[in-house]
């Protein structure tokens, strides 16, 4: 992976990752089912070349209130950069529901 200012740049080809939002969400679950063990369902996705991390009492797109989940990140071009970002959220222990975003991130 290569770093260029704060964003992480990885060898997956993002151009088969939707650029839209609703796209991605569907996309997800085909690498970590809904249901899957929140453990298991965190290294399938970084293998796709998101970076996650644990996030506690944080809003995301489409969710009604803070909530803890896994946050996950993929941003790949200079100087705009595209960044898919998901939010895996666990309940009981396994994915319950998945939340995505894409967006453009520049000077």
């Amino acid at each position: 992976m290569v770093l260029f200012g704060g964003l992480v740049s990885s060898a997956f080809p993002q151009a088969t990752l939707p650029e839209n939002g609703v796209a991605l969400r569907a996309v997800v679950p085909q690498h970590a089912p809904i249901g899957t063990a929140i453990g298991r369902a965190k290294p399938k996705v970084e293998s796709l070349g998101f970076t996650c991390s644990w996030v506690e009492g944080k809003l995301f797109v489409g969710l009604e209130k803070p909530v803890v989940y896994y946050y996950c990140s993929f941003a790949s071009g200079v100087p705009v950069a595209k960044r898919w970002q998901l939010a895996l959220v666990p309940r009981g222990g396994k994915v319950d529901d998945v939340r995505a975003a894409f967006g453009l991130v520049g000077p």
